[in-house]
């Protein structure tokens, strides 16, 4: 048997061997799979397929075990390649606002993201780099997602739900966990977090196609 990773429709394919092998015969068999899921989500991570064979020999029932690993698809981003924090947030400009897809952000106040090419498509991990000892202690902050969806349709959106966290969508504030109907074209979530720590933004978790966006800013 065959075991193939969830963007293939048949997640294991069987066959028999119809003989008797001697010492040096071999067998083979064709595996043939219907087309890939073509959503974003599973274009991310390494492509990993297994093969079992149950088998007699001098009277004994033997298992053999064999795994082929693909390659990292090049070329691929994710939401964190996108994705900007704004660092020390107090509510001005007025979230609101921010989140608007219109407005163009001041580019001295994003920071980016560290990457995570091998990560989901659908999940921004807004995890900030640990400041040194010497720096001050970050207060609030904000980040921000653009993107757009390929057909029009809801979409359901997690953000990490703590104490203190406001989450807006095109201007109007919204629940951490719920399901968004995007507009056409450009769309913005904006977080503001209580607290300079990791959380998550999550879009994409059905088959609705993604695809996340620059940020207009002053220096673009």
């Amino acid at each position: 048997a065959v075991h193939f990773p969830p963007q293939y429709p048949l997640a294991q394919i069987r066959n028999t061997c119809p003989l008797k092998l001697a010492s040096g015969q071999t067998w083979r068999f064709v595996v043939e799979q219907p087309s890939q899921n073509p959503a974003p989500r599973y274009q991310y991570g390494v492509e990993y397929l297994a093969l079992h064979a149950d088998y007699e020999r001098d009277g004994k029932l033997h298992r053999l075990y064999a795994d082929l690993q693909g390659k990292l698809r090049e070329g691929l981003q994710g939401a964190n390649d996108f994705a900007r924090i704004i660092p020390n947030y107090y509510g001005t400009p007025d979230p609101s606002e921010l989140s608007l897809p219109t407005s163009v952000l001041q580019r001295d106040l994003l920071l980016p993201l560290p990457k995570k090419s091998d990560s989901m498509l659908s999940e921004a991990c807004i995890a900030p780099l640990r400041r040194k000892k010497s720096q001050p202690e970050p207060g609030k902050m904000a980040a921000v997602l653009d993107f757009e969806v390929c057909s029009p349709g809801e979409l359901p959106l997690t953000v990490t739900p703590v104490k203190g966290i406001g989450v807006w969508l095109n201007g109007q504030k919204i629940r951490c966990v719920g399901t968004i109907t995007p507009q056409p074209g450009r769309n913005r979530v904006l977080v503001v977090h209580p607290r300079f720590e990791a959380f998550h933004i999550v879009l994409n978790r059905e088959r609705q196609s993604v695809r996340y966006l620059p940020i207009p800013t002053t220096a673009d």
